[in-house]
C-alpha cells in the first residue's frame, strides 16, 4: 500500500475509539464498576456501525461517552475517542459545545423525554442551526418547513406550531431525527431509536436515518438489539457482553460466520419463519451461575464451551479473517480452539 493511499485512508476514519474504559461510582466508600472495558472499533465516513447485546452490556455508554454526556458517577478512565483527529476524551466543554448537534447528532431511545416539552417543534428543529451559525431566524424557518416536509410530514406548518405532547411517539421521533441531521453531521449516534415505536413505525424511521445519512453523507452509529435490522443496515458489527467487545468485524461475516460463542448463543435466540419453529422451543441464554464472580471473560458461567480458564484470564483478541475479529479462549465452531 502506497503513503498516498494509507493517508487518504487515513482522512476517511470519522471515529477512531481505542481502549475506551469506563467506570461507575456507586458510592464514595465502594470501589467503582467498570462497566465498559478496553473497547475498540474504527468508523469510516458513510459506513454504518452496529452494536448489539443484551441490556447492560454497555452499548448506549458508549453512544453518551463519545459526547461526554455520562452520568455524573460515571467516568472515562482509559482510551481515547478520537473524531475527526481531535481526541473527545482531552477537549475542553467549550470546544465539546461547538461540536455537539453539529458535527455529531444523536437519536436517543425516547422522543418525548428527548424533546422540552414546554417549547414549540420549530424552535427547537431550528436552535442548533442558529446557534451555529448556518442560518439566521428566517431561513431557518425556511429550512425547517422543508426538513419537515423531507420526513414526511403533511403540514409541516402546523408541527412547527405544535408542542412535543401535541404529536404522536412516531411523529415526535421524525422530529428528533431532523433534529439529529439538522447541522449536517459527520457522525449521527442512534440509541434504539425505534424501542418506543410501533413495529409498524420502526421500519419507517430507520428508512427515514438511513436517507438522510445518505443526503448528508454521515457516519452512523446504531444500537440495537434487533439483529435482522442490523444484518439489513450495517456494514459492520460490533457484539458486545459484560463491557466487552467480545466480537467485531464486517456485518456478512459476524452473523454469517460468528466465532464467539456468545455471538452464536444471541443469534440462535432469534425466532425465525422455519417450520420446525412450530415444534422446536425457542432458545435461551442460560443464567450465570456464579454471575460477578469471573475475573475473565465476562460471558463465563453461562458459556457452554467454557474452560477454568475463562474464568481467570480475559482472552486476547484474535483475527478470524481480515477485519473480524473475536475474544475466546474455546470458540468450537468457526475459530481456533
Amino acid at each position: 500500500m502506497s503513503p498516498r493511499t494509507r493517508a487518504a485512508e487515513a482522512t476517511d476514519i470519522v471515529l477512531a475509539v481505542s481502549g475506551l474504559t469506563i467506570e461507575a461510582r456507586s458510592g464514595p466508600k465502594a470501589p467503582p464498576k467498570r462497566i465498559v472495558e478496553d473497547v475498540s472499533f474504527e468508523m469510516r465516513r458513510g459506513d454504518v456501525t452496529a452494536i448489539v447485546g443484551e441490556s447492560g452490556s454497555g452499548k448506549s455508554t458508549i453512544c453518551l461517552a463519545i459526547l461526554r454526556i455520562l452520568a455524573a458517577n460515571v467516568d472515562i478512565v482509559g482510551g481515547s475517542i478520537v473524531f475527526e483527529g481531535e481526541d473527545l476524551t482531552k477537549m475542553s466543554e467549550n470546544r465539546l459545545r461547538a461540536i455537539r448537534g453539529q458535527r455529531i447528532g444523536i437519536v436517543l431511545q425516547d422522543p418525548l423525554s428527548s424533546l422540552d416539552p414546554v417549547r414549540k417543534i420549530g424552535i427547537q428543529l431550528t436552535e442548533s442551526r442558529r446557534l451555529h451559525g448556518i442560518d439566521n431566524r428566517k431561513s431557518a424557518q425556511v429550512w425547517a418547513t422543508q426538513n419537515l416536509a423531507s420526513l414526511g410530514f403533511a403540514d409541516p406548518q402546523a408541527i412547527l406550531k405544535s408542542y412535543p405532547l401535541m404529536l404522536s411517539g412516531g411523529m415526535r421521533q421524525r422530529v428528533c431525527v431532523g433534529i439529529a441531521y439538522s447541522a449536517g453531521p459527520s457522525l449521527l449516534l442512534a440509541d434504539e431509536p425505534t424501542t418506543a415505536l410501533d413495529v409498524s413505525l420502526q421500519g419507517r424511521l430507520l428508512r427515514l436515518i438511513l436517507e438522510q445519512k445518505e443526503k448528508y453523507g454521515t457516519s452512523v452509529l446504531l444500537v440495537s438489539h434487533d439483529l435482522a435490522v442490523v444484518r439489513n443496515v450495517a456494514d459492520r458489527v460490533i457484539v458486545m457482553y459484560g463491557g466487552r467487545a467480545l466480537e467485531a468485524g464486517p456485518v456478512a461475516a459476524v452473523l454469517g460466520d460468528p466465532v464467539s460463542p456468545y455471538t452464536r448463543a444471541l443469534m440462535a435466540t432469534v425466532p425465525t419463519l422455519a417450520p420446525r419453529v412450530r415444534t422446536d422451543r425457542l432458545a435461551t441464554i442460560p443464567l450465570a451461575a456464579n454471575a460477578g464472580v469471573s475475573d475473565g471473560c465476562p460471558f463465563s458461567g453461562r458459556c457452554s464451551n467454557e474452560q477454568p480458564r475463562c474464568r481467570k484470564e480475559m482472552p486476547p483478541t484474535v483475527e478470524h479473517a481480515p477485519g473480524h475479529f473475536y475474544a475466546c479462549w474455546n470458540p468450537g465452531e468457526g475459530g481456533e480452539a
